[in-house]
This record gives C-alpha cells, structure tokens and sequence, in this order.
C-alpha cells in the first residue's frame, strides 16, 4: 500500500513539474513602434524621447504597439513605469480613442492584435514636486507568443541638466 501511495506522489509530482516546463511557442513579433511624450503646459505638439519640464507641467505620453507579423498577438499587455513624481491622471487613458481608466504601470490589457493591427494608447501626467530631477520611463508589451520590447523617455528637470549621468543607454 505504501509503494502504491507514493508511485502516485510521484506520478503526479512528475506530471505537475512535466506540465510546468511547458513554454509558450514565440509566433508573432508584436512591438512598440512610436513612444514619446509631449509637455501640453508649453502646448507641444510634437511628441519626443527627450524632453525638459518644470513642477506643474502636464505631459501626454502616446505609445503605439503593433503586430507586424501574420500571427495574432495573443494577451498583449503595455505596462508603463512612471517614477515618483509623476503622478498618472487615471481619467486620461485611452486606447486607441475610447477612454478606459485603469493604471498604466499595472499593465493594461491590450488583449489579442491581429496581425498588421496596432494599438494606440495615450495617458496623462503632471510633474511634481518629488521629481529628483531624471528619469527614463520605461513603456514595454509583453504577451503570450510574443517576445517583450521596450523603449525609453527620458524627462529632464529644467535646470537639473548639469551633473547628470545615464547608465546604460
């Protein structure tokens, strides 16, 4: 009996870690396209990868995700790292025109992308006083059968533009 119980321990412990190996198939290429962001304070209309701000000022960041390949993008979700002093105004998401809500650095669901289709997202933010001065924002999808891609912008403190050093980009 004993023998019996534990070859069905182990069976199902083998068949559990068996069936958690499993990795999806990567058959679509779904990425970030377009990412900046434009200071609407100083009424940009043009959005960038490097912009200046100052405590007060509005920003628009716009991020456009596309599938450009013939497979569908299965669960594609953006998430966008928004660092202290950037407080997101949830009211202003939108996907592709329709306003949605939620929290951009929770990830927001972008569900499947057809092949040739993209996604368009806009969000809103006002700068802070707990800004220290640099920051790169990070955007980047990530999906079922799709590799993550990501890309940077990076938002400098007028007046904080001496003394700054960048790692890694």
């Amino acid at each position: 009996m004993k023998k019996l119980y534990f070859s069905l321990i182990l069976t199902a412990f083998l068949g559990l870690s068996l069936a958690s190996t499993a990795s999806a198939e990567i058959s679509a290429d779904v990425d970030i396209q377009r990412y900046g962001a434009r200071n609407l304070t100083k009424n940009e209309s043009v959005y960038s990868q490097n912009i200046k701000v100052v405590d007060g000022d509005e920003l628009e960041f716009s991020v456009n995700v596309k599938n450009i390949t013939s497979e569908q993008g299965r669960g594609a979700v953006l998430y966008v790292y928004l660092p202290t002093g950037f407080p997101l105004d949830s009211n202003s998401i939108y996907i592709d025109g329709t306003r949605t809500g939620g929290n951009v650095s929770n990830g927001l669901f972008l569900g499947h992308i057809n092949a040739g289709v993209q996604k368009d997202v806009i969000f809103k933010t006002r700068i802070n006083g707990l800004f220290n001065g640099y920051a790169a924002v990070q955007a980047l999808v990530a999906g079922e059968n799709f590799n993550t891609d990501s890309q940077y912008v990076s938002v400098t403190k007028s007046g904080s533009e001496t003394g700054t050093t960048v790692n890694g980009f």
